[in-house]
Order: structure tokens, then sequence, then C-alpha cells
């Protein structure tokens, strides 16, 4: 083996083959590995072939299993099918091996590993925090949805390999390797999944500080329960969407028992899921099913006979125990784009035509205000202590992204932000107490400059103790913050060049960021 050179998550393995031979010799080259300084002990068995993250002996893995003599470096990476570690010691031990048959030999049938001259190394990674990252981790495919989070415990993601991935909050060592049924969908996974912590969770296996419970609707059309500890199956559905092709696009969106106020009726949580059917009658037949949290059983579906496809994840005002759920309306006005259910059983309660919305809903502080912005541009301002009540800003000129974040300034204001093709807009809203009167709508407030950012993703804001700024990704690898009351790029981090970096999220115990992007990867950042 030549020097190999550590990073943070990952390390680079390089080494030479034997002068004069060729690739009629060799074809790759396999590496074990452990924590600590001792060499693994694991001997590869002829004719037989490992794959990258197999665990042959306890506590020594696969590394790397190279098929090429051209080959000469690989990147051992922390993620679903490696363990590495910030400030961590492992030792490597690597075998050559060739694809030729040989009769006569124990095992006449390729890959023969060799002996006698196999190479060891050890290496220490190097410990992450400041303006590196914390630690990464890799998935199979993109993950740009924003990363859920057990507070301290546990970040997990699901993507585009199908997968739904959890890591320790501290160091980004995976749970479980996702494999079989365990974390793993039969559908992509577009938009974050909820995780309900341990402590919180109604799911009789892991209620009362078991296990926390990571709810998942998938490409296929089908929800999942998983374990977020284990990655084990708790439940899935049958297929709820109609037509081929038909999956879920949102997230659901969970009502959960150990936080429902008065009125709230199931003695489990509720997990509700919005359709995206695709082909005939794919703008009318999309549905909003109520399952229980518990089992995954139908509790109520909500079948209107009008409602588009539905591209957003669900919000749920637990003070009035409804779920508001945005959809598209078949590009005009003639039927409904906005949907307030009842969560106990699933009748409708009001609905509002305005216009094609991919969206997510979201409620002001004081709860009086459902916000949500349509594609053509539009802010719309929708009370849910007054019927029928919804009132829109003029065009806006934008093209919106993610979700409106309201920000109380005073009692019936708000400042709301909210993600655009181009950059981040600041709207401010006044509205009346009691009345459905109209309300004012103030666009770039208070000198408010739009910060340009180049294919921005949704926005965050810190919470307090901490001072109050705005996070936003960025398809030029980096993560902005941005001052709310001017609009100014005040501080960014490079989070990996090259990679449009998705929807961050804050962990408001560690103080951390945690964001994924394009190339799969997850990251840890401390505050900045």
């Amino acid at each position: 083996m030549n020097p190999a050179a550590p990073g943070i998550s990952e390390i680079t393995l390089n080494w030479a083959f034997p002068a004069g031979s060729t690739n009629a010799n060799y074809d790759g080259v396999l590496f074990a590995k452990q924590t600590g300084s001792a060499a693994p002990t694991f001997a590869p068995a002829d004719g037989t072939v490992y794959n990258v993250g197999a665990r042959p002996l306890a506590g020594q893995f696969i590394a790397v299993n190279t098929a090429a003599f051209a080959t000469v470096s690989a990147f051992d990476e922390n993620g679903d099918n490696s363990v590495v570690l910030p400030g961590t010691q492992y030792a490597y031990k690597g075998y050559t091996h060739d694809a030729t048959a040989i009769t006569g030999a124990a095992s006449a049938a390729a890959p023969h590993y060799s002996f006698g001259n196999t190479s060891t190394q050890t290496i220490t990674t190097v410990a992450g925090g400041g303006a590196s990252k914390n630690w990464s981790y890799k998935t199979g495919a993109t993950t740009l949805a924003a990363p859920a989070l057990d507070p301290g415990n546990i970040v997990l993601t699901g993507g585009n390999d199908n997968a739904v991935h959890a890591m320790s909050a501290n160091n980004g060592q995976r749970n479980y390797q996702p494999g079989g049924t365990s974390g793993v969908t039969g559908g992509t996974i577009q938009t974050r999944p909820p995780l309900i912590a341990a402590s919180d969770t109604s799911h009789p296996t892991c209620s009362n500080n078991v296990c926390a419970v990571a709810y998942v609707a998938a490409g296929d059309g089908t929800v999942y329960a998983f374990r977020a500890d284990t990655g084990a199956l708790l439940w899935q559905t049958a297929v709820l969407t109609t037509g081929a092709g038909s999956g879920f696009q949102a997230a659901p969106a969970v009502q959960v028992q150990a936080f429902a106020g008065a009125g709230y009726i199931p003695a489990f949580d509720t997990v509700i899921v919005a359709t995206r059917n695709v082909g005939a009658g794919s703008t009318t037949n999309n549905r909003v099913f109520g399952l229980n949290g518990n089992t995954g059983a139908t509790v109520w579906t909500f079948n209107p006979g009008n409602m588009d496809i539905v591209n957003a994840t669900p919000y749920i005002d637990y003070i009035n125990n409804m779920v508001w759920v945005s959809s598209r309306s078949i590009g005009g006005v003639a039927q409904p784009s906005l949907w307030k259910i009842n969560t106990n059983n699933g009748s409708l309660s009001a609905s509002f035509n305005l216009n094609d919305i991919d969206q997510a809903p979201t409620q002001n502080f004081d709860g009086r205000v459902i916000y949500v912005t349509t594609n053509g541009g539009l802010l719309y301002a929708v009370r849910t202590d007054i019927n029928n009540c919804a009132q829109s800003s003029a065009a806006l000129g934008v093209t919106p992204r993610g979700f409106p974040i309201p920000i109380e300034t005073a009692a019936l204001n708000d400042d709301v932000f909210f993600s655009t093709s181009v950059g981040v807009s600041k709207i401010h809203v006044v509205y009346p107490l009691a009345a459905c009167a109209p309300v004012t709508f103030t666009v770039s407030p208070g000198g408010w400059v739009n910060p340009p950012v180049t294919n921005p993703s949704s926005l965050i804001f810190t919470s307090p103790p901490q001072a109050e700024f705005m996070y936003v990704g960025s398809s030029d690898g980096h993560l902005y913050e941005i001052n709310p009351t001017t609009g100014a790029n005040v501080a960014n981090r490079l989070i990996n060049a090259g990679a449009t970096i998705g929807d961050p999220s804050f962990d408001t115990f560690t103080l951390k960021f945690y964001v994924g992007d394009s190339t799969g990867h997850i990251y840890s950042f401390d505050l900045f």
C-alpha cells in the first residue's frame, strides 16, 4: 500500500501492483478494515466475491473491492456501505485478486486472493468542525429534502435510492445498513419523512422511549413505518394511489397524539398522506388518507371527486384539529386547490379556489392565518377563525418555491418569507382582528433587498435564544446566511463545490445544520 490520505469522513486508499505485473495477473484489490491499530484478521476465501459493506467477521468490514488493474486508488467513505468517523483510527489489510480460473486449485473459480504478501496500514481521520464539516454520510442517490431530526440523537433522510438512512447526529455513524425490508421502500422518497421521537410516538413497539418512528410516503404509492434505530419495518400499506406510475410526491403529515389538544379523538398518532396520481382522471381523482400510525390501517378517506395532484406536504393545525392540503387545480380556479379537512374523520371543513399550488401551507404564530403561495406568484392569507376568508397579494412577479415562513412582528402583523426561483422574497402582512376585511401586503418592506441566490432551496430560520437569521441552500454548492431585516448575505459555508445543496434542517439541541445535496451526501455543519 502507498500512503493513504485521510479526510473527516473519508479515507483515500492508494496502492501499486508488483512491478512487471499486468491485468493478466491481477484484476483488482480487496481491503478489509477495523477500528483501532490492530490489522484485520479476516482472510478472504478463493472463489468468493465480497461486497463492499459486508461484515465477514465481527467488527471487520469490506471497505474496498475494485475490479480493474488500472485502478490504483479508492475511496472509503462514511455512509450506508461503510463507517468512517471523524478523529478515529482504522487499520486496513489489502489483498490482490485475479479473474483467472485455475485448474487443480482448491477453488478453481476466480477470484483468487494473495496470501503471505498482504499489505497493512493504519490511519486516523481528521476531526471536523469550525468552517469544515463535522461529518458527512453518503447515500445511494440524490437527496435534497431537508433531513428529519430527533434533536441531538438521530438524523434521518430518504432519497432517490428508495432507502431510508438514519445516522447519529453526533458523528454520522449509520444506525443500520439499508437492505431487505430494513429501511427499504419500493419507490423514491422525494420529501422529508416525519420522525416521531421515542418519547412521543404512540406506536406500541416504540413508545415509552424505546425507538423513534419514521413515516415514509414513497413513489410506489405505498406508506411505510420504520424503526429509526434498526430500520425494521413496522408496517406498510397497500398501494393507495390510482393509475400506473402513480405515487406519492408529498411527505406524510403526522398529528401526534401526545401533542394533540382538546377535541382530538383517536387514541393513536394519525398519519395523513395525499396522492399524486397520473394518467386518466388524475386532475380530479386524488385523495387524502388518514392512517392509524400504530398499524397503517386506513381510518378515513377524503375523496371529493375534484382534487388535482398534490405535490406538497400537508400542514396540521393542532389548535383546530384540521389538516390543510394544497393541490393543483387544472391550471385555473374552476376547482379547489386549498382544502381544510377534519383530522378526526376526514370530513371537508372548507375549500378555496386559488389556482395551482405546489407549495405547502403554513400557519402563523397566533394561529389565525394560513399562508400559501400559488404557482402563479400570489401570496394568500387564509383565515382559520373566519369562514371562507382568503385574500391575496397582487402578482409578485416571482415563482415561489418551498413554503412561506411567517414571523410575527406585532399583533396582527407578520413578515412572510419564501424562496423564489432566483432568491428570497419578503412580504409584510397586516390583517384585521375579527372581520374578513382587506389585508395589507407590502412587498420588500423596510429597505429589504431580495438577496440573489442561485436556484435556492427552501428556507429555515434559527430560533431563540440564537440570533434570528435565515439560511438557504444553493446550486452553487453553498449554504447562505441571510439577514431577515435587510436581505443581506451575511455569511456562507461551502458545502460541496459543484453540487446543488438541498433544504437545510437546524438542530436546536446540537446547534448544527444538516443538509443533503445532489451527489447523495448528508452533511453536518456548525451554526455560523
